[in-house]
């Protein structure tokens, strides 16, 4: 689950606000710049309440808080506080505090990390490789089985491709330049955990105990039948080559990474298991100029490896710099259901056409409106090896429109759909660019 992805701000009620331009998110890879001294040590605080909704995951609602501390030099910010409480109507949740800390040791090093506790109840869980169906007769014929009616056979049918589980997380994560812009070569590395407890603290079942389960008879009961309890340990390393010209939504550039990660009992792992990642994003102007003559082509591909056991929920983590799920939904796959295709090899693709149509100022403020055209494809593989359960490459495909905010804060409103997904239409309102 990456539900803090979801959300996007309706209103911003902030006090001192840090910057005319919002900062960019941990997750970018902009090292400090140096600007004159205005006064050390300054604080400023903001708050966001936060709306959003994602096709799998349903209307989110929330609010996030944030601390910045100025030393006077660094920009954006010296360090940063963020805590986010963010809930969905189905009940998945991301609570999370959060830090940022720029030139840390006046190196040109950043350091980030984040604790907190994540749940969902609505999660996809349709077998493994590219064979899946998430055939809705199979639930039907299991409800049948079980001689279900009414509520009961309802309930049955909709969880029957879904589980439930919940995680508390710790992420330390930093980066060290070794060249700056144009052409920045970064190193970077981490530790991530996350506890894995099947089902939930409910009571669903009246039977007087928490529901730390499996839905019962579900398809992930099958494969899973007392779920995947556990902690999950896992350390990861790479470098990084960065020449985008502007991080939040690039002109031209690359932006391309390599990194290998590992989970054992060495280090406090349930399970163990091995990983490595390549990853290139390519941005080329094909009309280059201002609103309505700027035409963008954009693309992400991706190569993922795994061997060894990990749980579900490591399964369908590509590695890498930035965290998202695959394949299936907001970050890679839109139009098919999150994490719809599961394995331990992944190739992905996504291409997209953005077109900045429009600007103009207001408050002092400058906006812009753009148009992305996407389309997403992607391969999976049960094993590195062997690739059994073949099927049809799922495609994805739609269009964003997307406000524009002082270049950094961007509100993405995006529709997709799918053949494997007989068509359905999945809505997505997020922030920022996919890639």
């Amino acid at each position: 689950m990456n539900t803090a992805a979801l959300f996007a701000v309706v209103v911003a009620l902030v006090s001192e606000a840090p910057s005319p331009e919002p900062p960019p998110p941990a997750s970018a890879s902009a090292q400090p710049e140096v600007a004159p001294a205005e006064k050390p040590w300054d604080w400023q605080l903001g708050g966001l309440p936060a709306l959003g909704y994602d096709a799998d995951n349903g209307l989110l609602v929330g609010a996030i808080a944030n601390l910045y501390l100025h030393d006077g030099e660094t920009r954006p910010y010296r360090v940063a506080l963020q805590l986010q409480v963010l809930i969905t109507h189905k009940l998945v949740q991301d609570h999370a505090l959060k830090v940022d800390a720029l030139a840390v040791g006046g190196l040109p090093l950043r350091l980030t990390g984040s604790v907190g506790w994540s749940q969902s109840l609505t999660q996809n869980y349709c077998g493994k490789g590219l064979g899946v169906t998430c055939d809705e007769a199979v639930a039907i014929a299991a409800a049948d089985e079980r001689d279900l009616i009414g509520q009961a056979r309802e309930d049955f049918i909709r969880r029957f491709y879904l589980h439930r589980f919940m995680s508390p997380f710790l992420t330390m994560q930093g980066r060290y330049a070794l060249t700056p812009l144009p052409h920045r070569i970064e190193l970077f590395g981490g530790w991530r955990g996350a506890g894995y407890i099947p089902g939930t603290w409910a009571d669903d079942d009246g039977d007087g105990d928490a529901d730390t389960a499996p839905y019962p008879g579900s398809f992930y009961e099958r494969d899973f039948p007392v779920g995947e309890a556990g902690f999950a340990s896992v350390l990861q390393a790479g470098v990084m080559l960065d020449t985008r010209d502007n991080e939040p939504s690039p002109r031209r550039g690359i932006w391309v990474e390599a990194s290998a990660r590992a989970a054992t009992p060495l280090w406090g792992s349930t399970w163990t298991w091995a990983g490595a990642n390549a990853t290139a994003r390519l941005f080329v102007p094909v009309l280059d100029g201002e609103a309505p003559r700027r035409l963008t082509f954009a693309s992400r591909s991706v190569v993922d490896v795994v061997v060894g056991d990990p749980p579900l929920q490591e399964l369908v983590r590509p590695g890498g710099f930035i965290e998202y799920l695959s394949f299936g939904g907001a970050d890679m796959g839109r139009g098919v259901r999150v994490q719809r295709y599961v394995g331990k090899y992944k190739a992905f693709t996504q291409a997209e056409l953005r077109w900045r149509f429009v600007e103009w100022e207001m408050f002092g403020a400058a906006f812009a409106s753009s148009l992305n055209a996407v389309v997403d494809v992607g391969y999976v593989g049960v094993d590195v090896l062997d690739h059994q359960a073949r099927g049809d490459v799922p495609i994805g495909g739609g269009a964003a429109v997307l406000l524009h905010w002082n270049e950094n804060f961007m509100l993405r409103v995006e529709v997709a759909t799918s053949a494997v997904e007989r068509f359905g239409i999945s809505p997505y309102i997020t922030l920022g660019q996919s890639f």
